[in-house]
């Protein structure tokens, strides 16, 4: 029997304070972007204001936030996501898969890899596997490292 696990709503004014500050933008940076005003988007984020699914949108445009998490943000605020998430081995997706391994086959003898959005390694070619392979195994290494989002 499995356990039905239980999830926290997302609060929608914490992740859009967290995407501001991870684009580093004070809220009147991100009012003179969007066209909202300074004080709603306080409001938005002390929660004492709900947005429309167009100013989720319309914000969500201005920080530049990928389409999966525009989903996330969509939910928070009580709304349905609008963008499809397609896994990456479904099978249109096939194109792309024979266009990275075309990608990484030209790199030869170069290293080459190819990491997804959360910096994980989904391929890599002969040249990047002999080359790190003299000094480590780079699927184990690579998930060590971690995500170098505090640099972006």
């Amino acid at each position: 029997m499995s356990e039905a696990v239980y999830q926290e709503p997302l609060d929608f004014g914490a992740l859009l304070r967290d995407w501001r500050a991870h684009r580093r933008l004070s809220q009147l940076a991100l009012s003179t972007e969007s066209g909202i005003s300074q004080r709603h988007i306080s409001f938005l984020e002390t929660g004492r204001s709900r947005p429309s699914r167009a100013m989720v949108l319309a914000l969500s445009d201005a920080l530049d936030v990928p389409l999966r998490e525009r989903n996330v943000l969509l939910q928070s605020a009580g709304f349905a996501p609008t963008y499809p998430d397609t896994p990456l081995d479904a099978q249109g997706s096939q194109v792309f898969h024979s266009a990275l391994a075309a990608l990484l086959d030209h790199q030869e003898p170069y290293p080459a890899l190819v990491l997804d959005g959360r910096w994980n390694l989904v391929s890599a070619n002969r040249g990047a596997l002999a080359f790190f392979g003299q000094f480590v195994d780079i699927f184990d290494s690579l998930a060590a490292i971690g995500s170098p989002t505090e640099f972006q």
